[in-house]
């Protein structure tokens, strides 16, 4: 009895290990991401990106990432060079999600990010 109990538990992991892989491809997120660097990168950036409008930049010492996608849900996000991370969570198609400020840091790498599915 204890055997049989021990083969279905590893065929039940098994297959969800095989199907994880199915589920988690039936909602493609796609994005991108740029750094935002110190002396050569102030300021803000703005403009179309993948069917939506994306502004990024640094403002104030603080890092920034606002997107917002046309037609699909939109999300932005930010992470200094410390490892600080922020993100305006998923938004609805047209309206915009806004990574909260966080301070730019000197070390590491500062990075605005965004996504949309």
């Amino acid at each position: 009895m204890k055997l049989t109990f021990k083969k279905s538990i590893v065929g039940l992991l098994t297959v969800a290990t095989m199907l994880t892989p199915v589920f988690a491809s039936a909602t493609q997120e796609n994005g991108g991401s740029e750094t935002i660097g110190g002396a050569a990168k102030t300021g803000i950036t703005s403009g179309a990106k993948d069917g939506g409008y994306w502004v990024r930049g640094k403002v104030e010492g603080k890092l920034k990432s606002s997107y917002k996608h046309y037609t699909q849900h939109g999300f932005a996000s930010v992470t200094n060079g410390k490892g600080v991370y922020a993100d305006g969570g998923w938004q609805n198609p047209d309206a915009f999600s806004n990574a909260k400020l966080i301070t730019w840091t000197f070390s590491g790498t500062n990075k605005s990010n965004y996504r949309f599915k």
